[in-house]
């Protein structure tokens, strides 16, 4: 997906301040992060907007990391919406 089907989609835009980024980019980056249950959250970096990862906090400390595809995101968001 574009930058802009997540935002289309509802997902909001963290600025990162990450160093590695910078170095070789000029920016400290971004994410785009969207909640979609309590401790479950969506988010795609820049750079890897094709390559979104859902998130399962644990309540642990630990946290789960899903490897998703941007169809199953859009699917997954068309049906929350649906549901609301």
């Amino acid at each position: 997906m574009k930058y802009k089907d997540y935002i289309e989609l509802g997902f909001e835009r963290i600025d990162l301040d990450c160093n590695v980024e910078f170095d070789e980019s000029g920016y400290g980056g971004f994410a785009l992060s969207k909640a979609i249950a309590q401790n479950v959250v969506i988010e795609a970096v820049n750079g890897e907007l094709d390559k979104p990862k859902i998130y399962i906090e644990l309540g642990n400390g630990s946290t789960i990391v899903v490897h998703t595809t941007c169809e199953d995101v859009r699917n997954i968001v068309k049906k929350l919406n649906e549901t609301a």
